[in-house]
């Protein structure tokens, strides 16, 4: 945050007026500054930066005369070129535990000093640290920075400071402009905020980094992802949260998600669900857009407050998130990937539901590509959190964007689209002289005419790959002669590789295939910091030369280069240690390198002991989403898996929770295949990869059974033994471990309350009527048949015998529970049969037929009740349960006690065979 501060302080003067004070470099030759300071129009405005050396001249470009605000361009072409673009962002919190904390850097008069034989005076830089309440300038319109020490003696010494940058998070949030003269300790800014909504100054700075600046909660920056920064690349250009390309249709939708955003619950959470590349993403932008700009208020009507938000981070900085539950603005925060971060969710939503106290509402948005597999489970534990109703979920068709505009609409939209921001691109100083201006009007529809037959039903990102495709084969026909849409993009981002990775390489050490690798690599892998970039490169760089071993690693000053390249080409949005590649890219790439490598690419780099557990999952779940379109990768990451079990079975199993249906049971029964193809050919270590043949036959099993609940039957399953059951020795067949015992019977029912209730109410009499009529015969009975007192015991005891049986989701067919229930109904008829000598039934029926039909209509409504209320079925515990292991001991969820016993169970299963455990 003080680094940010400082890299962007620079002296501003105008000697004419005799002028002088602070800016902030928002972008390379682009300077932020208050108006009183640089006094436009009354004589040269100069800037230095804060090394010094000579003055810049600078020209104003956009002026606000009533907010005090000026916006400069330095003539200088070199002036700052090492400074990102700026983000721009607003402070939302109010929790006084967590205030936000600022910095600004500025040149005040206190600082000025003399240096040097000569005596000359020096402008010192000081930095200065402080809290921010957002409501202490509501009304003035302009945050108060509150310092608590190294304040100068007199308000005068302040003087210079007028213009600096106000920072909260690395973020801009305001132009210091003033200081109170009867409050010491404060200095008082321009929110940014007030800039953003200023045409003008939004075109302004787009024309001069490539990009509209974007609002952000500057103080939630922790836990949100960043804009992408600004490039001459396919991915940034496809990237949604870029916003190059607007949001066509969806109308419909959006209104839906309004109009729950906008809802009376003060917490509540929903999912999104669609394909990808149907514009998810995108829709959530447009959505946090509009929620941020709401429209004018009618008359006599309050104004609409503005919202803030953003997408939650994989990686945030910290976990407190607590602090979301005291902004002072609605909040919507959206979780890419959902399916896969289920933990972090509940994290999520505890913290917020402990936390509001009234206030605004928060909204928890979910963006999966399915959520029969994970949502209904999510939902009822959100629901115990007490995370509001959780009823709303949101389906994104593919052809929900056509409901304004028709394809070609689209493409043109797309590609006009495309041609302006790379104009912009190209004027910040991105791209090199390969690249040529186009309009759109002039480009060919080569690659959109592929999609046009096709109609409604493809996702948009094709269209817009399309375009994209189109306007950079006009725009950089050198780099990108090929024949299919994704290879023209694909050769693009290369291109862009190649001008990032020589300006960063030592000379002669560029390697196209092996940047290919790294790249491949760091989108499967991902890095959180600058040991696990480490271990991903060196992982890449032994799988890429595979074959030759690791005699020769890399020299460390080139891996260092490497990193570095890697994190500069794709800069992280998160706290990660970088970004990746977009994904439609990644496929095609990891495709491209998985084969050039012979097909040993993806299984070398998995099963390579440089990557941690969390890189393996995250590997695994990248293949599992494009599987269906490369499946010469998932082959040969299912080798890795049947290699390394131990290590990889459990992110391979958890990954397809992601899947459709098919896909999952696919990729199941290709990871079933590939372990027992290990087993087949006799490799080491037999315990570990038989214990993998069991896991895969039961989560396959599990796949059929309940696909709704696949996420939380696999986790049961991965969490609870982990061990090599009895049930499957070593050496079992394909066929024997994959399909259910004969001898076994699998039940698993399910009914609502009512019916439960019902069932409940019929077994309870049912219990009723055994006892009082083997009583009565027991009473009634003759001194000579005494023996009829045993058939009290023996009556109930056989008939709680056979509920037993049935609790169970499986049960084996032995002499017990082939018996027990023609017993039980045999004990009672005896008991009823003697009862009707003494009191004859009503009707023409024989006695022992009447007691007969209603023993065992009794006898089923009992079974029934108890394996619906003491079963895999009990209440609360989901509409489906776990089919239980050999041992008979039933699982549900993993919070439940059921889960504990079987993990005691296979516990001992595991000494008793002599068997490691292997997690």
């Amino acid at each position: 945050m003080t680094w940010a501060a400082r890299s962007r302080a620079v002296e501003v003067v105008n000697r004419t007026a005799q002028s002088y004070g602070s800016g902030c470099l928002i972008a390379p030759g682009l300077v932020l500054t208050a108006r009183h300071v640089a006094q436009p129009g009354t004589g040269r405005i100069q800037v230095r930066d804060l090394e010094g050396g000579d003055f810049a001249e600078a020209l104003t470009i956009w002026d606000q005369s009533s907010g005090d605000i000026t916006l400069l361009r330095i003539e200088h072409r070199n002036f700052g070129e090492t400074v990102p673009v700026v983000r721009f962002g607003e402070l939302v919190g109010t929790d006084p535990a967590h205030r936000p904390r600022c910095t600004t850097t500025g040149f005040p008069r206190s600082m000025r000093r003399r240096a040097g034989t000569a005596g000359a005076y020096v402008d010192d830089a000081k930095t200065v640290d402080g809290y921010v309440t957002p409501a202490t300038g509501a009304r003035s319109q302009r945050y108060a920075l509150e310092i608590g020490r190294a304040l100068p003696a007199d308000v005068a010494d302040w003087q210079g400071m007028s213009g600096a940058g106000l920072f909260c998070e690395g973020v801009l949030v305001g132009v210091i402009a003033s200081v109170p003269t009867r409050l010491q300790g404060l200095l008082l800014a321009i929110p940014v905020v007030n800039l953003l909504s200023d045409d003008g100054f939004v075109r302004a700075v787009a024309e001069h980094t490539g990009m509209r600046p974007q609002l952000l909660p500057a103080d939630l920056q922790p836990l949100l992802t960043g804009v992408p920064e600004p490039r001459l690349s396919s991915t940034y250009l496809l990237d949604p949260r870029a916003q190059v390309v607007s949001l066509t249709g969806m109308t419909h939708l959006i209104s839906r998600i309004e109009r729950w955003c906008h809802s009376r619950d003060g917490l509540d959470v929903a999912a999104v669900t669609g394909l990808g590349g149907t514009g998810k993403s995108r829709l959530v932008t447009e959505i946090l857009k509009r929620l941020a700009h709401p429209p004018p208020a009618q008359p006599k009507t309050p104004p609409a407050q503005p919202w803030a938000g953003g997408f939650l981070a994989e990686h945030p900085r910290h976990t407190d998130y607590r602090m979301l539950a005291s902004a002072h603005r609605p909040l919507l925060i959206a979780v890419d990937f959902a399916e896969t971060r289920r933990s972090q969710i509940l994290d999520l939503a505890r913290a917020v539901a402990e936390s509001r106290e009234g206030g605004p509402a928060i909204r928890i948005l979910l963006l999966a590509r399915r959520h029969a597999s994970w949502w209904p489970q999510l939902r009822r534990e959100l629901r115990i959190l007490h995370a509001g109703l959780v009823e709303q979920s949101f389906s994104v068709r593919p052809h929900d964007v056509w409901d304004v505009e028709n394809p070609t609409d689209v493409y043109e939209t797309a590609k006009s689209s495309f041609v302006e921001r790379i104009r912009q691109l190209q004027q910040a100083g991105h791209g090199d002289s390969t690249w040529k201006q186009v309009g759109a009007a002039d480009i060919p529809c080569v690659f959109g005419d592929d999609t046009s037959s096709s109609g409604h039903t493809t996702p948009v990102i094709y269209r817009h790959i399309s375009a994209l495709a189109d306007v950079l084969t006009c725009a950089n026909p050198e780099a990108v002669r090929r024949d299919h849409p994704l290879q023209v993009l694909l050769a693009t981002e290369e291109d862009y590789l190649r001008r990032v990775a020589e300006a960063l390489l030592p000379p002669q050490t560029f390697d196209a295939p092996l940047i290919r690798s790294l790249v491949t690599a760091q989108y499967l892998a991902g890095a959180g910091d600058i040991a696990q970039a480490r271990a991903v490169v060196t992982a890449a760089f032994d799988a890429h030369h595979h074959g030759f071993g690791s005699a020769a690693p890399p020299d460390k000053r080139l891996l260092a280069s490497w990193v570095n390249v890697l994190a500069t080409a794709y800069p992280a949005t998160d706290h990660s240690h970088w970004g990746a590649i977009g994904e439609p890219l990644a496929a095609v790439l990891l495709g491209e390198v998985e084969s050039e490598s012979g097909h040993t690419f993806v299984e070398d780099f998995l099963t390579h002991e440089a990557l941690i557990a969390e890189q393996h999952h995250h590997a695994l779940q990248a293949i599992a989403r494009s599987a269906s379109e490369q499946p010469h990768t998932t082959a040969s990451a299912h080798r890795a898996v049947a290699a390394a079990p131990e290590r990889l079975l459990d992110p391979a199993l958890k990954a397809v929770t992601a899947l459709k249906p098919d896909h999952a049971r696919l990729w199941l029964r290709l990871l079933h295949e590939a372990l027992l193809q290990t087993v087949a050919h006799s490799r080491s270590d037999q315990e570990t990869r038989t214990w993998g043949l069991d896991i895969l036959a039961r989560a396959r099993r599990f796949a059929v059974e309940a696909e709704d609940e696949l996420a939380v039957q696999i986790d049961v399953l991965l969490a609870a033994g982990d061990a090599l059951s009895d049930s499957n020795p070593q050496g079992a067949t394909h066929d024997q471990l994959l399909e259910v015992p004969r001898a076994a019977v699998e039940i698993n029912l399910k009914a609502g309350p009512v019916r439960r209730a019902v069932v409940a109410l019929t077994a309870t009499l049912h219990l009723a009527i055994t006892v009082i009529v083997t009583l009565v015969a027991a009473l009634e009975a003759a001194p000579a048949e005494q023996w009829i007192w045993l058939l009290v015991p023996a009556t109930l005891g056989t008939h709680l015998t056979v509920a037993a049986l049935y609790t169970r989701s499986r049960f084996s067919v032995n002499p017990l529970t082939v018996l027990a229930p023609p017993l039980a109904v045999l004990l009672l008829v005896v008991s009823g049969t003697h009862v009707s000598h003494s009191h004859p039934p009503p009707g023409f029926l024989p006695a022992w037929l009447m007691w007969s039909v209603l023993t065992s209509v009794g006898l089923y409504n009992l079974t029934l009740a108890a394996h619906l209320w003491f079963g895999p079925s009990k209440p609360g515990k989901g509409a489906h349960g776990l089919s239980s292991f050999d041992s008979g001991v039933t699982a549900t969820r993993p919070e439940t006690q059921s889960r504990k016993a079987l993990h005691t169970v296979l516990t001992r299963l595991l000494r008793k065979s002599g068997s490691r455990r292997l997690r």
